[in-house]
């Protein structure tokens, strides 16, 4: 993200962060038997990802730059 599109990519991940839980259900529904992880498992990665995007999001703002994802 470019440093001037790095609060509206905040934003979002903050929506991911809210709906979490229906974003991890609608994965399972779709698996393709190749993940062998729990709903609870599943959770706590998609969330501890996503809390590390938050940061980096968070801390790139404050510099003014922007964020790399991969």
């Amino acid at each position: 993200m470019q440093p001037h599109e790095v609060a509206e990519f905040a934003a979002e991940c903050a929506l991911l962060r809210e709906h979490q839980e229906r974003v991890v259900r609608a994965v399972l529904e779709a698996d393709d038997g190749e993940r062998p992880k729990t709903y609870e498992e599943l959770l706590h990665v998609f969330g501890r990802r996503l809390d590390n995007i938050i940061d980096a999001a968070r801390r790139a703002r404050e510099a003014g730059g922007g964020v790399i994802v991969w």
